[in-house]
């Protein structure tokens, strides 16, 4: 995202956000139906998710969730417009690695919201396993080879992401930095002109998540599978090696997905949510929706997934730092 298109999120936004005071429990909620604020465009894997999720949370609320697609700015459009909201319940967030562990580190103080101050935790939904992929020309076959591979040229290998800070990038600086290699990062406007110039050899190598098609260009032979960013091996993908199995045990990364209210929501209604989305999680239709889509169900309490996405932030804010990540 340019400075100009962050600068048409919302004139005065960066001034901040007031912490949302605790709003009075609403006896028999819901009452009316509830939004769930969706930061990407119809038809992704996040869209995808959510349109699995909701109707299932609805029917065990008593009342449907209607989903709000607003795409934009890194997330931080739909971020804000629920960071906004009136701390009531009906207005919930489609929160990500994006929106609640990375922007706080790409965008500093020009972010118009506090993931720790503006939000809290209903739970944890799903996540997308990230894979390594290759153009079928590269020699090297497994992530050992690779890391040897790169260590031999005389210039470094280039990559492609969908985008500066998104998990694609992220996880192969991450890699850089374990495994003591160099590559050129080239970004794309997208995951869809990334794959392309993958396919075509423009570039060699990039991380591929597996809402993204990533079953049909490896099966195909469009792309080569290296490795897996996961300790476990992923569900669809079994003959991918991880790379915790290649030797590196902190070299795990996620596409993650949850939901997360504004900040004053009161604890009942948090509570009543979270069993709906952790109920939802445990359909057994829902959940095959989801794993037929790429992406492995992943309930989580809300104390848990707060925690989790913390930690995220503090593991992601360490590399940004040390690899100098910034916006252009």
């Amino acid at each position: 995202m340019d400075r100009r298109s962050f600068g048409k999120i919302s004139l005065g936004t960066t001034l901040g956000l007031a912490a949302q005071a605790a709003w009075p429990q609403e006896a028999g909620f819901p009452s009316r139906p509830m939004r769930l604020v969706v930061p990407y465009p119809p038809g992704g894997g996040s869209d995808i998710l959510a349109r699995a999720v909701a109707p299932a949370m609805g029917e065990l609320l008593g009342q449907p969730v209607l989903i709000d697609n607003r795409p934009g700015a890194a997330t931080i459009i739909g971020a804000e417009t629920v960071a906004r909201s009136a701390p009531d319940g009906y207005s919930l967030l489609l929160g990500n690695v994006a929106t609640l562990a990375v922007n706080p580190s790409l965008f500093k103080e020009k972010l118009p919201y506090s993931p720790t101050r503006d939000f809290r935790s209903i739970g944890m939904m799903g996540r997308f396993g990230m894979i390594l992929v290759a153009n079928p020309g590269l020699q090297a076959k497994s992530l050992p080879q690779l890391i040897e591979f790169a260590k031999r040229q005389s210039g470094p290998l280039n990559y492609a992401s969908p985008g500066i800070g998104s998990p694609h990038h992220l996880a192969m600086e991450l890699l850089k930095d374990r495994a003591g290699i160099d590559m050129t990062h080239v970004a794309y406007k997208g995951i869809a002109p990334a794959i392309q110039d993958l396919i075509s050899g423009q570039v060699m190598l990039m991380v591929l998540d597996t809402g993204a098609g990533a079953a049909e260009l490896i099966k195909s032979g469009r792309l080569k599978a290296i490795a897996s960013f996961t300790d476990q091996r992923i569900p669809g993908f079994e003959d991918i090696p991880t790379t915790v199995e290649a030797g590196f045990k902190d070299l795990e990364v996620w596409g993650w997905q949850g939901l997360v209210v504004p900040s004053g929501v009161p604890d009942a209604t948090v509570n009543k949510l979270s069993n709906a989305l952790i109920g939802s999680l445990k359909n057994a239709a829902v959940s095959k929706r989801l794993l037929d889509a790429g992406i492995t169900p992943a309930p989580m309490a809300p104390a848990a997934f707060d925690k989790f996405w913390r930690d995220e932030g503090e593991k992601w804010r360490v590399l940004i730092e040390k690899a100098g990540i910034k916006l252009q």
